[in-house]
């Protein structure tokens, strides 16, 4: 009796173990499900916040400095599975007039079956600190875009830097963008604070109060001028460990974005392999905390 007695009872323990067991499975089971379904949403929002930030609008071809020709960047963003490319070589003063004849071979590009979606640009350069800048209004009608740098060609600040007394580099970096953006002509201003290599005054970012800054960013936003995140900005800057320079530059993009300026993205590619080459630029944008609302969507620049 005694072992019958001990038999029921371990097999209604071991009913009430199993069903137990059973029951920790389904609720794991319903648990991972809503985990899984709560990733994958956050994943698409993720990928819907991101779209934006999926293009490339400034690369180079043999038009200029670069070393493949329009198709090969075109083709190269399109593997890149990029939403747009702009093609923006150089055009500055007394060099050939490449803009017909490029216009003329996009004719025929994208190729059929491309998604991707071509801005016809140029990056032109800051002639002196009055905002004159090396491309025409004739010709500027022509394109989707217009980047716009500041060099060591620029008057005003680096082109004729020996007679700026050094007191005043600052007042005149300020002149120069202010002025720049004022240039209706003017899209986006390219690697702006790129004051290192090629430029004959050497300029960290941190060297450049803030109430200057501000004065700058007002500028963009009054002008409604993007701010181009270029992702091999820290190149200017070849003595500054890369890491430093990082930290100094999303200064100035995070002040910029709490002042309301717009970014762009480009890799100022001159080859096929830099072509939609934009990490450093999407780290700089995150850890400034930009909000994609100010990341320019390249369509506003085709609907013009």
């Amino acid at each position: 009796m005694y072992s019958a007695s001990v038999r029921r009872e371990a097999s209604f323990q071991n009913q009430i173990l199993q069903y137990l067991i059973n029951s920790a499975y389904l609720i794991g089971f319903a648990i991972h499900r809503t985990l899984s379904q709560c990733q994958t949403q956050s994943m698409a929002g993720s990928r819907k916040e991101n779209s934006m930030l999926n293009y490339d609008l400034h690369t180079h071809s043999s038009y200029s400095d670069g070393s493949g020709s329009l198709h090969d960047n075109i083709h190269a963003a399109e593997a890149m599975g990029l939403s747009h490319i702009a093609l923006t070589d150089h055009l500055n003063v007394n060099e050939r007039d490449w803009v017909d004849e490029a216009l003329n071979e996009l004719q025929n590009e994208p190729p059929a079956g491309y998604r991707v979606k071509i801005l016809k640009g140029v990056e032109a350069s800051l002639l002196d600190s009055g905002g004159t800048i090396s491309i025409d209004e004739k010709a500027a009608a022509k394109l989707d875009i217009v980047l716009c740098d500041m060099g060591w060609h620029s008057l005003g600040f680096s082109g004729d830097a020996s007679l700026i007394p050094a007191d005043q580099i600052i007042e005149r970096i300020v002149e120069c963008f202010i002025n720049l953006c004022r240039n209706p002509l003017v899209g986006v201003v390219a690697h702006p604070f790129n004051f290192g290599r090629h430029t004959k005054v050497v300029i960290p970012p941190s060297e450049i109060p803030d109430d200057c800054l501000q004065k700058i960013a007002d500028a963009f936003v009054v002008e409604n001028t993007a701010f181009e995140v270029m992702n091999n900005a820290w190149w200017w800057h070849p003595l500054m460990h890369p890491r430093e320079f990082t930290n100094q530059y999303v200064r100035i993009v995070k002040l910029f974005a709490r002042r309301g300026v717009r970014f762009t993205l480009g890799s100022d590619a001159h080859g096929i392999g830099g072509v939609g080459n934009l990490g450093w630029s999407k780290y700089v944008l995150e850890t400034a905390g930009v909000p994609p609302v100010q990341i320019v969507n390249p369509d506003i620049y085709l609907e013009r």
